[in-house]
């Protein structure tokens, strides 16, 4: 399996990097990777004002930090056990990890998010978002959350689409050993929701019922399918939307 860790800075990446060793992924390869993002004013500027070796200059002094990042975060991965390469590229942020990530056959591309503030949010696109849409590859988005001791527990929740049975065959062949508990979860979409509260109570009441055993009879599926990560796993159908269920099961 190979991976792609995006790193911004070392900070960010400390998390990243102990989430990635508790996953403890089956013959994990790991590259570590650092985008200087491309000014392209400035070298467009560069033959009318003639300061080539200023902006030359502003490069080195990004590459040498960059290299001095990846560096600090190789350490990281080393004092979990674990060798990476690691690697500098110029260009467009997410154009240039996407490109990487092709040329490296990557499996999974890992990325730290943070808080950004009110300007960058206003003028520059958020990473973490343009990868999930644009990325052939699965994304795994690493939050600075605390990290649990006895092991990872996750939330895996499904729609019964042809798309997220790909997405678990996927983790499946992830082989990822270091998941503690695994809750499969489906929720009833909102405009359901909407219409069972709109239907007579005894109608809405057999309505449920039946959606209810037919998702909890998909999600046994997948546990037994998922059965070999060796994790334990349990499965919950809830009636609310996504939007109301999964934070409070977060909770």
């Amino acid at each position: 399996m190979k991976i792609l860790h995006a790193v911004e800075n070392s900070a960010l990446a400390d998390n990243a990097v102990r989430k990635i060793h508790s996953l403890r992924f089956k013959d994990a390869q790991i590259s570590i990777v650092h985008v200087i993002q491309r000014l392209e004013p400035l070298v467009a500027l560069q033959a009318k004002t003639g300061h080539s070796d200023i902006i030359t200059s502003f490069y080195k002094l990004q590459e040498d930090s960059a290299k001095e990042g990846l560096a600090e975060v190789a350490a990281l991965y080393g004092k979990e056990g674990l060798s990476v390469e690691s690697r500098v590229v110029t260009g467009f942020t997410t154009s240039a990890l996407l490109s990487e990530a092709h040329r490296a056959a990557t499996d999974l591309l890992v990325v730290a998010s943070r808080k950004r503030s009110v300007i960058e949010r206003f003028t520059t696109e958020s990473i973490c978002m343009s990868l999930l849409h644009k990325a052939p590859q699965s994304v795994m988005i690493v939050r600075d959350a605390p990290q649990q001791k006895d092991g990872i527990s996750a939330i895996l929740a499904t729609d019964l689409s042809e798309y997220c049975d790909s997405a678990m065959r996927q983790l499946k062949e992830f082989v990822p050993r270091g998941i503690k508990q695994l809750l499969i979860v489906s929720c009833f979409p909102a405009p359901l929701c909407r219409a069972l509260e709109a239907a007579p109570r005894p109608e809405a009441k057999q309505r449920s019922a039946e959606i209810t055993a037919e998702l909890e009879s998909h999600n046994q599926t997948l546990a037994a399918h998922l059965a070999s990560l060796g994790t334990r796993i349990t499965t919950l159908v809830s009636a609310k939307p996504p939007q109301e269920a999964i934070p409070m099961l977060i909770k």
